[in-house]
Parts: C-alpha cells; sequence; structure tokens
C-alpha cells in the first residue's frame, strides 16, 4: 500500500516554517532544483541563482536559528551542488560545492556542532591558475574566452574536483570541449587561508564532446553528451 504525505512532515518543526515559505507559499519565487542528502536538503530559487540551505538534523533545533535562515546568492546560474558529508562519522563536517554556469565556485561548510554554515573560499575555474578567494576577496573571471561549465563531480575522498568546460573563442563560431581537475585545498578556513599560490588545474581530455561527469566510487564516469 503506498501512502502520500505532506513533503514537510518528514522534517523537523523548527524548519516547517521555511519549507512552507520555499515549496507552499513560494515566498522566494518558484523552486527550480532541489538536493538531498541525509541530514540536509537544498533547493534552488530565482532563476537558479539563490540556494536554501535546510538543515533535517533533529539536534539542530537548540542551535541558532542562522543555520536555516541562511540563503546562498551566485553571481551566475548554479550548475550543480556538489556535497560531501559523511552521514556514519558525524564528527565531520558537511561540505558543499556550489558550481555556478560560470566558473565560480563557492565552498560552505557546515559546523556539526552548531549547525551553522559559513563559506570557507571562492574559485573560478576558468583561469589556468586557480586562485583561492577568502569570501570578501573579489572574483576573477577571464576575458580571453567565453567560458562555460557543463558538468562537475566531485572524489571527495581524494579532494578533486573535474569538470567539462565549454570554450568559444573570440571570432569563431565552434566550441571547444575540455575536461580539467583540481586539487582542491583543505576543507577549512585555517587550510584555505594557508593556500597563497594559486593552484594549477590539470586537462584530462581536450577537444572532446560535450560530457557529463558522475562520481563512480574512486573514479568518474565520462558519458559524452553527442555521439
Amino acid at each position: 500500500m503506498i501512502y502520500l504525505e505532506s513533503f514537510g512532515n518528514f522534517f523537523p518543526s523548527f524548519e516547517k516554517e521555511e519549507i512552507e515559505k520555499i515549496f507552499k507559499q513560494h515566498h522566494y519565487g518558484n523552486v527550480e532544483r532541489i538536493w538531498v542528502t541525509p541530514g540536509l536538503l537544498l533547493a534552488s530559487t530565482d532563476g537558479d541563482q539563490v540556494l536554501h540551505p535546510i538543515c533535517t538534523h533533529s539536534a539542530a533545533s537548540s542551535s541558532s536559528s542562522v543555520h536555516w535562515s541562511l540563503h546562498i546568492q551566485t553571481e551566475s546560474t548554479v550548475l550543480d551542488v556538489l556535497i560531501n558529508a559523511n552521514p556514519c562519522n558525524p564528527a565531520l563536517a558537511t561540505i558543499i560545492y556550489v558550481v555556478e554556469e560560470s566558473g565560480h565556485v563557492q565552498c560552505w561548510q557546515q559546523s556539526n556542532t552548531t549547525y551553522v554554515w559559513k563559506m570557507v573560499y571562492r574559485l573560478h575555474l576558468a583561469n589556468s591558475h586557480v586562485d583561492v578567494l577568502t569570501p570578501s576577496d573579489p572574483l576573477t573571471s577571464s576575458d580571453l574566452t567565453s567560458t562555460r561549465v557543463t558538468s562537475a563531480c566531485l572524489l571527495p575522498e581524494h579532494h578533486l574536483l573535474y569538470w567539462c568546460e565549454q570554450q568559444q573563442r573570440q571570432g569563431t563560431n565552434r566550441n571547444r570541449n575540455t575536461i580539467y581537475k583540481l586539487q582542491l585545498p583543505g576543507s577549512t578556513i585555517e587550510d584555505s587561508s594557508s593556500q597563497k599560490m594559486p593552484i594549477e588545474r590539470q586537462t584530462i581530455l581536450q577537444n572532446c564532446p560535450p560530457c557529463s561527469l558522475y562520481n563512480l566510487s574512486c573514479s568518474i564516469l565520462i558519458i559524452p553528451d553527442e555521439m
């Protein structure tokens, strides 16, 4: 027998007001997409440019309300949210990487004691030498090409980020697709602050068709979108 229940019944009572605002009242606009992992749900609104993390840990109800009223604003459309969470080890903090189509990446960490979110660092993947930016640093961009990230995946065990990038050179109508990987800095504010030198991105595959990337255990799966 299958029963239908209200979506809000699956969340702690302290979150129900925010759930109502996002999914029922459309207080922040239409919901575009959702991402779910144990203890966390994220919803995007406003044309995929605002993210709303919703904590589902019952223990978080005794914490400050800051964690559930957070709204993450992005510079461009969100491509994907990559989640590094370990429900088998609650001592490890939840980390999310908000990847935008423009190549901007925001790294956020949720405290495993207060459940408050903090931005750890930002990156811009379109630069061959990727600077690790603090939350207060201005974003950088590349003026040489029109660049769009079309797919991304994370290997959390190795702190590796993979992405497929589509480039259009000025004066041409042809796109070039390249798959890169990047060794991410540490997942704490202290680790990222000690990262003074730019990180060199590594080319995995050049002049390939547009591809979708997926996490496959300790490796990645590359599936061409066009044959």
